[in-house]
């Protein structure tokens, strides 16, 4: 795909990634002199206008959601040719995906690493089901990482994303995000336009293979708890029809020196009251 050199006020720097529906490119706003990242719809979907109506939707329900981690829309846009496109917070640290390859040593070296990571999510995945949206696809793939300390930003293209990785899953200057929600659903709205079959095979709920089934917060929920697991023990989490058995031969987590902290603190924690309408 031939990159254009602007969009708007922002210089287009590189790639970041791409899907059949969408690409994501890293910018330069001009203005504010800082990085940003744009997701711009598919040429070839110029003129399905129910795609851009959804595509547009996942603008709009990002910028519902308030919660320091979830991704945050600052503003929507047209190119030349009607394509929609939407202006985001850029993750210079990468994704958690590949962290996930490493040795899980964090658990032992630095375990307020992992509780960090399992904090964000909860706390992310709490506030999009209090916005009324069930995301349907958490996977690590869509957990991102930002730098968070203070400091200038250079504006080399060769610069961002170029950090060593943490010792532990997160990094004591990082912010985690939730973004990606493409596929989600609105729960707010009578008739949803989810109704294909979502979710990563890994971390997909039993209810997301099934069309026909009402799609809850509880797919989030099994979907945030497959990928942690995976984070805690470093190994992919079982297929739905294995679960109880991989569960069953889990160690009790005070028997692990390295969960122990963990376990406590999420015992302990303050809980939020839900809000009642």
């Amino acid at each position: 795909m031939m990159l254009p050199s602007y969009v708007g006020r922002f210089k287009v720097r590189n790639e970041i990634a791409t899907g059949g529906f969408a690409v994501v490119l890293r910018a330069w706003d001009e203005e504010l002199e800082c990085f940003v990242a744009l997701k711009i719809l598919r040429r070839w979907l110029t003129e399905n206008e129910e795609i851009q109506l959804r595509f547009l939707d996942e603008a709009r329900l990002l910028r519902r959601i308030r919660s320091p981690n979830v991704v945050t829309v600052h503003d929507v846009g047209r190119l030349n040719d009607g394509r929609p496109y939407f202006v985001m917070d850029f993750a210079d640290r990468g994704t958690l995906a590949p962290r996930l390859k490493r040795r899980p040593d964090y658990l032992e070296s630095n375990p307020q690493s992992i509780m960090a990571l399992v904090d964000a999510v909860a706390d992310g995945v709490s506030a999009i089901h209090e916005a009324g949206v069930v995301h349907r696809d958490i996977k690590p793939a869509n957990i991102l990482f930002q730098l968070a300390r203070r400091g200038t930003v250079a504006s080399d293209p060769s610069g961002a994303g170029s950090q060593l990785p943490p010792a532990g899953i997160v990094g004591a200057d990082e912010r985690i995000l939730i973004s990606d929600l493409g596929i989600a659903k609105d729960l707010l709205k009578r008739a949803s336009t989810a109704t294909v079959v979502g979710g990563t095979p890994l971390y997909q709920s039993p209810e997301q293979g099934d069309p026909t089934a009402e799609i809850t917060p509880a797919a989030d929920v099994y979907a945030a708890t497959a990928m942690l697991l995976h984070a805690l023990t470093g190994e992919p989490p079982p297929a739905v029809s294995g679960v109880r058995k991989r569960l069953a031969g889990l160690p009790d987590a005070r028997a692990v020196p390295a969960t122990t902290q963990i376990v406590d603190s999420a015992i302990t924690a303050p809980r939020i009251q839900p809000i009642h309408s």
